[in-house]
């Protein structure tokens, strides 16, 4: 019985030095890499859903809060300089928005999830553009989420419900 005790316990202790050794463990906050800063859009703005984040060219960070229907534009420290949209399908109006994306010229796109398009706003929140509807089929979405544009204007979307990433360039 104490022999068989006395190899359950090595086994034991063998495994956890062995799933230590090999990095299986947890890793901790590295702070040679990143140190934390501070907390931007606490309680005081009355977020709820949080889903995504960009910054623009001047600083000034755009958060999706999915939740009010909204984009919120701070400065660098948190401070809030706008809001932008509502709860709606109209032009500029929002529904569950998610993914954002700033272009070169500080335009902001949105994932406007609950109405299945991209919307475009200027750098001082005037609604622009818009694109997509529900479905499967090109330039149609179920879920857009997440966004991106690159060097040339194109936007990317990840389309979640239709399981792909669909790209779209800028009209000439």
């Amino acid at each position: 019985m104490k022999r068989r005790l006395f190899l359950v316990l090595t086994s034991i202790l063998l495994f956890i030095l062995m799933f230590t050794a090999l990095g299986f463990t947890k890793k901790k906050f590295n702070a040679k890499t990143y140190r934390f800063i501070r907390d931007v859009g606490t309680a005081e703005l009355g977020l709820k859903g949080p889903k995504g984040l960009a910054v623009d060219s001047h600083g000034n960070i755009y958060v999706s809060d999915s939740w009010n229907n909204r984009i919120l534009k701070l400065d660098s420290e948190g401070n809030l300089i706008a809001a932008y949209g509502r709860e709606g399908t109209g032009d500029g109006e929002l529904s569950g928005p998610t993914g954002l994306a700033v272009d070169a010229a500080d335009n902001l796109y949105v994932s406007d999830n609950g109405n299945n398009r991209i919307q475009k706003f200027d750098s001082k929140g005037n609604y622009v553009a818009q694109w997509g509807s529900p479905g499967g089929g090109k330039g149609e979405f179920k879920g857009p989420t997440g966004l991106a544009v690159d060097s040339e204007g194109n936007v990317y979307v990840s389309d979640i419900g239709n399981h792909r990433i669909q790209v779209f360039a800028p009209e000439q």
